[in-house]
């Protein structure tokens, strides 16, 4: 459990030392409300709704060979917002894909991709979330990123069916920056990747204890059985920019593309590990080399995209999240609070450690090495997103409670593994 507050879940043999959680109010955490009630979608109700959505957005032709212009996705089946979340972002990548192959021969209209995509869920629990997304992918960064011109949402009653419309930029002859080569080339595989994130795991963050409650890749979640938590393994997934043919890179608006891949990505391991059980994977580290050279844009498309679409599918009510960058440098994002995903300022860590240690050893700290210790934390060996399960945070956070008077002080931690890295990175080459 790494994140701001740790969240990769690390534990060593040894009795276990709490973690006590910072005290952060969580933004955009939904209130618990009751479901909407779902629509009961059955076969043939299925098609005549589908139908009359067709007619209702103006798609004339049959309900599976539309025009070209535009093109209907229908989910009946989907329930919850980060699996409609999850086939959006599939969506925009495979348009992504489409558009920057497409040749500036206006002869060759007929292979343009839809400009149009509608993403219709008849099913789910919350459909309001549409529109909490569609703001999101409306606002003007999102739009850049993603090559999206508008993006809108219709909901029950004014629509047959609620449904999320993503209109693409006319983007067929932009010429995109061509991706550096000589960069992809230097990328390592899935398996050196997955490799790598292993022993960061194990050797850093388990062999130091830097979170208490994992000591491996295979022993996540560990300690807190008297919270009816399980142990389980941590599940790598390593996410990469599928690349049209070479010889047509140089009509690829490449940032875009992997953009999209990002948050796709992010969205189909959030599915996969909210629909495994805890014992099989407690938590996700999602790996993206391509981004190693570029934490400007790593954090951008995490803090502008990744982010605000976890609070407006109502993911954190499930999931908590961390950035992590082999370049990670909190003085760079320049926050002075506290930041979902991010790690705690050093001015913030300062102050916890004058607070826990007294003013004097405060003061015999410079701010250039708990920096560099403080960041030490969030620098993994490739850019990665740590997904943790709601539950297991909230399950450690009672856990701490029931220590009672053993329970330690408030954001302890932050100071702990402050102090033990400014003495492992002192004149050595242990880190």
């Amino acid at each position: 459990m790494i994140v701001s507050l740790i969240i990769v879940f690390l534990h060593t043999a040894a009795p276990i030392d709490a973690f006590q959680l910072p005290k952060i109010k969580f933004v955009g955490i939904s209130e618990n409300v009751h479901n909407i009630p779902k629509r009961s979608i059955e076969s043939g109700d299925g098609e005549a709704l589908r139908a009359n959505l067709e007619k209702h957005c103006g798609l004339t032709q049959s309900s599976t060979v539309l025009t070209n212009e535009s093109y209907l996705r229908w989910e009946p089946d989907l329930h919850k917002s980060y699996e409609v979340a999850n086939v959006i972002f599939q969506e925009i990548v495979d348009v992504s894909n489409l558009i920057f192959i497409c040749t500036k021969d206006t002869s060759h209209d007929t292979n343009r991709p839809h400009s149009k995509r509608i993403i219709s869920c008849p099913s789910m629990s919350r459909p309001q979330d549409l529109q909490a997304i569609a703001k999101v992918l409306q606002s003007d960064r999102c739009k850049l990123l993603l090559g999206l011109e508008s993006v809108s949402a219709e909901l029950y009653p004014d629509s047959p069916s609620p449904y999320l419309q993503l209109t693409f930029s006319d983007l067929q002859y932009h010429e995109g920056r061509q991706p550096d080569e000589a960069l992809l080339q230097l990328q390592p595989s899935e398996t050196v990747a997955t490799s790598n994130t292993e022993n960061w795991v194990d050797n850093f963050l388990g062999k130091y204890n830097i979170c208490p409650y994992t000591s491996s890749v295979k022993k996540a979640a560990v300690g807190l059985s008297s919270v009816q938590v399980p142990v389980g393994n941590i599940h790598i997934v390593v996410g990469s920019t599928n690349l049209p043919d070479t010889s047509k890179i140089r009509q690829i608006d490449y940032d875009i593309l992997r953009s999209a891949t990002l948050v796709s990505t992010f969205w189909s391991e959030t599915q996969t590990l909210l629909q495994s059980s805890e014992t099989e994977w407690a938590t996700s580290l999602v790996v993206f080399p391509e981004y190693d050279d570029d934490f400007d844009f790593f954090i951008e498309v995490c803090d502008n995209i990744v982010q605000p679409m976890i609070e407006a599918t109502s993911s954190t009510d499930f999931i908590g999240r961390a950035w992590f960058h082999p370049k990670y440098d909190a003085d760079q994002v320049g926050h002075t609070s506290v930041i979902a995903g991010h790690a705690v300022p050093h001015k913030l860590v300062q102050e916890f450690v004058q607070t826990i240690n007294g003013l004097e050893s405060a003061k015999s700290i410079t701010m250039g090495a708990l920096g560099e210790a403080n960041n030490k934390v969030r620098m993994t060996p490739h850019a990665t997103i740590n997904i943790l399960r709601r539950s297991q945070l909230n399950a450690a956070a009672q856990y701490e409670k029931g220590l009672g008077s053993k329970r330690p002080k408030p954001n302890s931690i932050y100071v702990r593994n402050t102090l033990k890295l400014i003495e492992l990175l002192k004149g050595t080459n242990v880190l």
